[in-house]
This record gives structure tokens, sequence and C-alpha cells, in this order.
């Protein structure tokens, strides 16, 4: 029972790390075996991380195009 706990908390961590990346426009697959392999490790990663330039920019044309309606 132990060890089934335990990979559905490694699992979650991978989904976790997965939709992070993602929302930050990095790789989901690599998102998701860094959740699996590092655990809480990997999603303290992707938070400091941040997105990046590129999601950076779409995010702020997202913003522009709001704000001019």
């Amino acid at each position: 029972m132990e060890v089934a706990g335990f990979l559905v908390i490694y699992v979650a961590w991978g989904l976790i790390c997965m939709v992070m990346a993602t929302n930050r426009g990095r790789n989901a697959s690599l998102g998701l075996a860094a959740g699996l392999f590092l655990g809480f490790l990997g999603v303290i990663y992707y938070w400091i991380a941040g997105p990046t330039e590129e999601k950076k920019i779409e995010k702020a044309k997202e913003l522009v195009k709001i704000g001019g309606k």
C-alpha cells in the first residue's frame, strides 16, 4: 500500500511540473520527467525558472490587445 501511495504522489508531482512547464512555454515532456524524478524540487525549479522570453512577449501582446479595445 505504501508503494502505491508513493507512486501516486510522484505521478502527481510529474503532472504538476508538466502543467507548469506548458504554461511557462517550456517543454512539457521535460517537465513531466523532472516531476517524476525530482518530485517537489522539480516544482520549485519551474516556479523559479518562470516563463520563457517568448511566453512573456506573447502575454504582453495579449495584454495590449485587451487594453486597446
